[in-house]
C-alpha cells in the first residue's frame, strides 16, 4: 500500500508512505525546507495506524535539506522515541551526508545506506 503527500515540482517535496510489515517507509522525493516541511508533517498524521513507532525515512531522492527540515526530521525522531519506537534514516545522498557529519547529526540519527538495510538491521 502507498500514499502521496506533496508534489514533485522544483522546490517541492513528495512523501510516498509504504509498510515493510509493521514498519513505516517513507520515501522523500524533492526538498525537505521551510517551505516544504508541512508535507512531511502531514504524511506523518495521516498515518493508518493513528501512530507511527517504527519509521524508515528514505532520503536518497532528497536534493537539499534546510534548517526547518533537519528540526522536522528531529522532531519525527522525538515522537517515535516517545511511543518507544525508532527512526532510521537510508540513502543519504553524499552532499547530504556531509551536512550530516558537519553538524553532528549522524551521531543523532541512526543512518544506513539503503532501505533495505535500514529495515534489517
Amino acid at each position: 500500500m502507498s500514499h502521496m503527500h506533496g508534489a514533485e515540482d522544483a522546490g517541492q517535496l513528495c512523501v510516498a508512505r509504504t509498510f515493510a510489515g509493521t514498519i513505516t517507509v517513507l520515501s522523500l522525493q524533492g526538498e525537505l525546507t521551510v517551505r516544504t516541511v508541512t508535507v512531511l508533517r502531514r504524511a506523518v498524521v495521516a498515518d493508518p495506524a493513528g501512530l507511527l513507532a517504527r519509521v524508515v525515512v528514505d532520503l536518497e531522492k532528497v536534493a537539499f535539506v534546510d534548517t526547518s527540515g533537519f528540526a522536522a526530521l528531529a522532531d519525527l525522531h522525538r515522537t517515535v522515541r516517545h511511543v518507544a519506537g525508532w527512526l532510521r534514516l537510508a540513502g543519504i545522498p553524499p552532499a547530504l551526508q556531509q551536512i550530516f557529519e558537519l553538524r553532528g547529526l549522524d551521531t543523532f540519527f541512526d543512518c544506513y545506506p539503503t532501505v533495505d538495510h535500514a529495515l534489517t538491521a
